[in-house]
């Protein structure tokens, strides 16, 4: 009777842990190698962990870097509640990213930003030719560490 529960109780325990680990390598990002100049850049996030997972600022998913021979610099991107001219609550500081499911992300390699907080009025210029890198912050549950997952691509 001990060895079956001890048998029972390893089983279990394995299976449990087991099911908690994951590979973050099965979280795809899809996007080509390079891209024309200024035409829409489409990336995809793909989850095939088969858990459930967390997306970080959710409501600026797109992190966008250019490389400029020494550093990273990220791209201005006007996100949610752009330019302050509308009440906003806050936004979800993350959502879940479901097994299987499949992101789409556009960029049309523009830059913006807020020029004037009380009309709203935005700026927008091409963010150029080079080196770019999307990133994407997930966590495994709510109160696990956040890892990232990069890409790399051209404009030309």
């Amino acid at each position: 009777m001990k060895r079956i529960l001890y048998l029972f109780f390893v089983l279990y325990f394995s299976s449990s842990t087991m099911a908690q680990e994951f590979n973050k390598d099965a979280i795809l990002i899809k996007s080509k190698k390079s891209f024309r100049a200024k035409r829409n850049i489409t990336i995809t996030l793909e989850n095939r962990t088969g858990l459930e997972l967390l997306r970080l600022n959710p409501m600026s998913p797109l992190q966008v870097f250019k490389w400029d021979g020494k550093i990273w610099e990220q791209v201005t991107q006007v996100g949610y509640c752009s330019c302050g001219i509308l009440p906003c609550p806050p936004p979800p500081e993350q959502l879940p990213f479901f097994q299987k499911e499949v992101i789409v992300f556009e960029w049309n390699q523009m830059e913006s930003r807020c020029i004037d907080m009380q009309h709203g009025l935005k700026e927008y210029k091409w963010a150029g030719r080079g080196k770019f890198k999307v990133i994407f912050e997930l966590k495994k549950d709510r109160d696990g560490e956040s890892f990232l997952l990069e890409k790399t691509f051209t404009v030309r």
